[in-house]
């Protein structure tokens, strides 16, 4: 996996026998979190992984505890495809105080899930790195591969085999599956 980063945002852990990276708010001024709010908030942070990698975003326990701010959607994962700038939605679940979150404050927790070493690249460019790892570019994020399956059913087949990827390798398996796909009649989902 591929970690790209906006320099003075590399993530860091809080000791060496830590579980997760920090991350930090790549913000130009303080912004009120305000009681019952939620914000979405960028990291100086892009990614790019291969089939089974991914990261975990998590909350830090001490803003939770201490202050009653979270993370919406935690753990939130970040697909190996997806190659925006990770962002992370901020929510303030106290019902009266007002939480500032100031530049370069560390708001969230990275876990990176794979089984090959990771490689940080500081690049004041990230957009650009990412273009030339990525092929497949996953953008938008947040919901926008919608909330119901996307795909069809497929008609009239009782097994499909998929290896661990997910990545079907027989090109007639392939066509043949992208065939039933396509005759299959909305009227019959």
């Amino acid at each position: 996996m591929y970690i790209i980063v906006l320099p003075n945002y590399l993530p860091v852990k809080g000791s060496s026998k830590s579980a997760c990276f920090d991350i930090k708010a790549r913000i130009e001024k303080t912004i009120e979190l305000l009681p019952g709010e939620r914000l979405l908030i960028p990291t100086g942070i892009w990614s790019h992984g291969d089939a089974n990698e991914f990261i975990d975003i998590r909350p830090r326990s001490g803003l939770a505890w201490k202050n009653g701010v979270t993370i919406l959607n935690s753990p939130g994962t970040i697909d190996a495809d997806y190659t925006d700038e990770i962002k992370i939605i901020l929510y303030n679940s106290d019902k009266e105080t007002t939480f500032i979150i100031e530049p370069n404050m560390r708001i969230a927790q990275m876990r990176i899930i794979s089984d090959k070493p990771t490689v940080f690249v500081i690049n004041a460019n990230p957009k650009k790195e990412i273009d030339k790892l990525s092929k497949n570019k996953k953008r938008g994020g947040f919901g926008s591969t919608g909330l119901h399956n996307t795909f069809k059913a497929l008609k009239d087949i009782d097994t499909v085999l998929i290896d661990n990827n997910d990545i079907i390798e027989d090109e007639n398996i392939s066509n043949d599956m992208n065939n039933k796909i396509d005759n299959t009649e909305e009227d019959d989902l």
